[in-house]
């Protein structure tokens, strides 16, 4: 967050006058954390004043500051709107605030319990100053990210949302984000290698032609059956980057829009 102009100070002095609260020294024109210092911050748990310049959207629309993804969330809430709700990915919440430049009244944090610290602005008397309180997370959020089957399984909705678990969604993301390992110079070919098709053959008779997704078994029906790269490259075949995926289980894959008969 930066405050760099003569306004924004006299703003500041009217609103610690306020709230009678005393300004702590910071220079103004500058980040008030050190951009070498938010990593470290995030890592120790410590909810991290952000400038949208900062974040990162993943392919995957996570949200992601200096390597490590995170969450966002308001620190300074309003009582009658309290409490909001935290963001895991670039929802339309997200890219609304972005828009209308206010995106700087999010602080980013890599907390896993739930709590997180926050003001609650009741009026412009009272301030309740470092509370931490339990947040939930963006309904908006589960639908961009399409976390659990959200999106489809409407029916089911409430559930994936109570049951939401920030410890389960950082395993199951990773709280670090992976970069290249390649430049367009060395890139080598995303393409299948010449022995895939016995590979893939040997892959599938290993797990008795099971889906290992739905667990449905593709003897009579080796054909659709298919063996899916996980990490999207055609070219590596490490038995720890493949899965065997029936039709439908493969047409779930992110990039994958594959014609699924009716019969399965």
């Amino acid at each position: 967050m930066k405050l760099n102009t003569p306004n924004s100070k006299r703003k500041l002095e009217e609103l610690l006058k306020t709230f009678n609260a005393e300004e702590k020294e910071r220079t103004f024109g500058e980040d008030i954390i050190p951009r070498n210092d938010i990593g470290n911050r995030l890592d120790d748990g410590q909810e991290v004043d952000i400038s949208f310049a900062l974040v990162n959207v993943e392919d995957d629309q996570t949200l992601s500051v200096q390597g490590r993804r995170v969450l966002v969330y308001i620190r300074d809430q309003y009582y009658k709107y309290f409490p909001c709700k935290f963001h895991i990915a670039n929802c339309s919440v997200i890219t609304d605030f972005q828009n209308s430049g206010r995106f700087e009244k999010f602080v980013a944090s890599l907390r896993v319990d739930g709590y997180f610290k926050v003001n609650i602005i009741h009026n412009s008397n009272y301030l309740e100053e470092g509370k931490v309180e339990q947040l939930r997370v963006c309904k908006l959020c589960l639908q961009t990210l399409n976390y659990n089957d959200y999106k489809e399984k409407w029916y089911n909705r409430e559930t994936i949302f109570n049951n939401f678990s920030l410890d389960t969604f950082f395993n199951d993301y990773g709280t670090t984000v992976n970069k290249p390992k390649h430049t367009d110079a060395t890139s080598p070919k995303n393409t299948y290698r010449d022995n895939w098709p016995q590979l893939s053959k040997n892959y599938k008779a290993s797990l008795n032609y099971v889906c290992e997704d739905c667990g449905n078994d593709f003897a009579n029906f080796k054909s659709f059956l298919h063996v899916h790269h996980i990490n999207s490259r055609k070219d590596d075949n490490n038995y720890n980057n493949l899965k065997a995926l029936c039709v439908k289980c493969h047409s779930k894959q992110p990039g994958h829009n594959l014609h699924v008969p009716n019969d399965l």
